[in-house]
């Protein structure tokens, strides 16, 4: 167990490395002080303090630089988005998917958003469709979330921008949707069973979860059928009804209707 002084030094390492600035403070800390507890020498806590916050987020997000909202650069935005990038050629073709079966996404609410939130907006302009009402849009890096900010100031989008760690919070904001984009094994690996609380808590009739389908260099490796296992039994548990079950080229879409209120 490390004294205070030590803690606090840990704490001030992590949080001034230029690759993890960004995440909300009070999330750094909570990490290095849970790994602060497992380890015997500062050295160690703070490698896997690093190692953790780089599998929460790191592993995702390039460097992101401001620009102007016009589409092809907010379209340059979510390419330097790992995981946003992935979904760009086949982001309409979800985005509708989702629409159709929920009835309208006037209020969405975005859990570990990334600059998803941009990609969803473009689509919109893209198709001609009106901008969602309001819009819910959590994040641990402050860089993501003064981008997505930007983008509702400048088109008048009405909704709530703010950090969010879903390991110890789910947000308390009505939504027709609910997305949760390829988070769920990250919060597995961070904390076992805790997605089934993240969609228990969500106040949205209708959930929409995602998996990605091949290893961030692009192989396959059989994700897909594993991810399908793993979703078939948890709906086993909830009881929830399945809407809709799709595959597109890199990631694997589940839209869930909950039971209950």
């Amino acid at each position: 167990m490390f004294d205070e002084p030590t803690i606090q030094a840990l704490i001030n390492q992590v949080s001034g490395a230029k690759r993890y600035r960004h995440i909300d403070g009070a999330i750094v800390e909570q990490v290095c002080r849970e790994e602060a507890q497992k380890r015997n020498k500062p050295k160690e806590a703070a490698k896997a303090a690093k190692r953790r916050l780089h599998q929460m987020t790191g592993a995702y997000c390039d460097q992101h630089t401001t620009i102007s909202f016009a589409p092809d650069e907010m379209i340059a935005l979510c390419a330097a988005h790992a995981s946003t990038k992935e979904r760009l050629p086949f982001a309409g073709e979800m985005f509708a998917d989702i629409r159709e079966r929920v009835g309208g996404m006037e209020q969405v609410a975005d859990l570990a958003c990334g600059v998803n939130p941009l990609l969803y907006v473009i689509e919109c302009l893209r198709a001609g469709l009106p901008l969602p009402r309001f819009y819910a849009a959590y994040d641990i890096r402050h860089d993501v979330l003064e981008q997505v900010r930007a983008c509702f100031d400048h088109l008048g989008i009405e909704g709530v921008v703010d950090v969010c760690d879903l390991l110890t919070h789910c947000p308390d904001v009505a939504a027709d949707v609910t997305l949760l984009f390829k988070i769920v094994p990250l919060l597995e690996r961070q904390q076992k069973g805790r997605f089934e609380q993240v969609i228990a808590q969500a106040r949205s009739p209708f959930v929409a979860i995602t998996f990605p389908t091949r290893s961030l260099g692009g192989r396959n490796v059989g994700m897909a059928a594993q991810y399908r296992r793993f979703f078939a039994a948890y709906l086993q548990r909830s009881g929830h009804r399945l809407v809709l079950e799709k595959e597109y080229p890199n990631e694997l879409l589940f839209l869930i209707e909950k039971e209950g209120p």
